[in-house]
């Protein structure tokens, strides 16, 4: 096995990272549609109460954020980095493996 380099180990984040988004995105728009009616035309009307609330959420600061909510935001962070976690983990593995190698040809 060869050592990886700087490329594709950030080519590796990069995809890992993207598919985290897309899983947080696609949870969130699931919660949002299965909240919202869905009109006989395809499209989706979403309740009043919810469309004030995510307004008044936008323009918040973080910090500023009940802490209910706040906990929330730390969910969805949560995921990130195990993500990050994996990342270092098989960078560690990978490398490990590639000095193993050197090791054993010297």
């Amino acid at each position: 096995m060869t050592e990886l380099t700087a490329e594709q180990i950030c080519e590796m984040s990069m995809h890992l990272m993207a598919d985290s988004v897309h899983e947080i995105w696609a949870t969130w728009m699931g919660s949002v549609l299965g909240r919202s009616p869905k009109n006989k035309d395809g499209t989706f009307t979403i309740p009043k109460e919810l469309a004030s609330k995510w307004e008044m959420q936008m323009g918040t600061e973080y910090a500023d954020l009940p802490e209910e909510e706040q906990g929330k935001d730390i969910e969805v962070v949560k995921i990130i980095l195990e993500r990050q976690e994996g990342i270092a983990h098989l960078v560690s593995t990978k490398t490990m493996e590639a000095e193993s190698l050197k090791v054993e040809e010297e």
